[in-house]
C-alpha cells in the first residue's frame, strides 16, 4: 500500500466523484489550479511514466510545489503509467488516425486496453484504491492529454472505480458513484 503523509485533515471532503484532468490546455497552473480548488479536490496523482514536461511548470518537482503552496497534496506514481515500449506503439497507432488520433477506431483501444491491463497494473490500481480510501479526499488523477478519451488514465479512472477488496470482495471506492473528465 502507498505510505504518505498529508498534511491536511484527512476525511474533510471527500466526495462521490473521482477526478481526471490533463495539464494541457487549462491556461497554465494558475487555471488547471483553479480548475483543482473549484472541484474541491485535494489530492493530484499524477499518472505519468515520466513527471516531466516540456513546459517546465509541469515538472514533478515544480508542478508538487505550486500544488503544495495551494493546499492541494500531490503524489507521483508512474507504476500506473503505460511502460516506454507500450507508449511507442501507441504513438505508432495515433499516427495513422490524423490529427493527433482523435479519431481512433474502438478496436484499436480496445487493444491498447488488453495490452495495458496486466496483472501487476491491477494490483498498483488496488494499492491506490486502498491509499484513496485510506485518506479519504477527493483525488484527481493527472495527466499530460487534454482528454481523458485515448488516454490511459480513463483506464486507470475505471479499474479504480471498480477494484475491489480482495478479503471482502466489495469495491474499494464504494462510495464514488462516478469519474469526471476535466
Amino acid at each position: 500500500m502507498y505510505k504518505f503523509i498529508v498534511d491536511f485533515s484527512i476525511g474533510d471532503n471527500f466526495m462521490k466523484k473521482l477526478y481526471t484532468i490533463g495539464h494541457n490546455g487549462h491556461g497554465g497552473l494558475t487555471g488547471l489550479t483553479r480548475t483543482l480548488i473549484d472541484h474541491n479536490i485535494k489530492l493530484v496523482v499524477d499518472v505519468r511514466r515520466r513527471a516531466w514536461s516540456a513546459h517546465p511548470d509541469y515538472r514533478k518537482n515544480n508542478l508538487k510545489n505550486w500544488l503544495d503552496e495551494t493546499g492541494i497534496y500531490y503524489v507521483h506514481i508512474p507504476e500506473v503509467a503505460p511502460s516506454n515500449e507500450m507508449r511507442v506503439w501507441w504513438n505508432d497507432i495515433l499516427k495513422k488516425y490524423p490529427p493527433a488520433g482523435e479519431k481512433v477506431p474502438f478496436k484499436e483501444w480496445e487493444k491498447y486496453i488488453e495490452k495495458f491491463c496486466t496483472p501487476e497494473l491491477e494490483l498498483q490500481v488496488q494499492s491506490l484504491a486502498e491509499y484513496i480510501k485510506e485518506i479519504n479526499i477527493t483525488a484527481c488523477l493527472l495527466c499530460a492529454e487534454n482528454s481523458a478519451e485515448n488516454c490511459h488514465r480513463s483506464i486507470v479512472a475505471d479499474m479504480l472505480l471498480y477494484s475491489k477488496d480482495p478479503r471482502t470482495g466489495k469495491d474499494i471506492l464504494e462510495d464514488i458513484e462516478t469519474v469526471e473528465d476535466l
